[in-house]
């Protein structure tokens, strides 16, 4: 077996031919933000101080991320299992990655930064519901934005209606 362990191995057994490169960001630019304004969805990736990885999905309501300037974003939290990793992990590794989801899009937006927990009572008001405001707010600095995934999410069919399978 043969291992690819250097980016110029990697580089020159990737096909350059129809191959486009995304678009880095180190803010959010005006497309980012109606994407994320759009998406019910997004994926949290986290790492915890021995560098495993986790990774939470978070929904809501479309626009449900609060996008306070162009390179902040506020993410609602109403700890539960499945995330509760993850805000532990923040405590210990700042770095994370965020990937949105528009149903019908074929295309995703990936974003980087550092994140750390509030719970600023201005920011928790910001998303109150009938049963009051989250526990904690997810404050996230940009680091980088880009559009990515067209071809694996056209590929995969993932907003075509299948039935279900049993």
């Amino acid at each position: 077996m043969a291992l690819i362990v250097s980016k110029s191995e990697l580089k020159a057994r990737l096909s350059p031919a129809g191959r486009v490169a995304a678009q880095m960001f180190d803010h959010l630019d005006e497309s980012c933000c109606r994407f994320v304004a759009r998406a019910p969805f997004v994926c949290l990736a986290t790492s915890d101080a021995r560098g495993e990885k986790h990774l939470a999905p978070l929904g809501g309501r479309s626009g449900f991320v609060e996008i306070l300037d162009d390179r902040t974003l506020l993410l609602p939290e109403w700890p539960a299992p499945e995330v509760t990793q993850q805000l532990t992990d923040l405590l210990e590794d700042s770095n994370v990655g965020l990937l949105f989801l528009v149903p019908g899009e074929d295309v995703a937006l990936e974003v980087s930064g550092t994140a750390c927990l509030s719970d600023d009572s201005r920011f928790l008001e910001l998303f109150r519901e009938d049963d009051g405001p989250p526990d904690v707010v997810i404050l996230v600095e940009v680091m980088a934005a880009a559009f990515v995934g067209a071809g694996a999410l056209e590929k995969s069919g993932l907003w075509q209606q299948r039935p279900a399978r049993r």
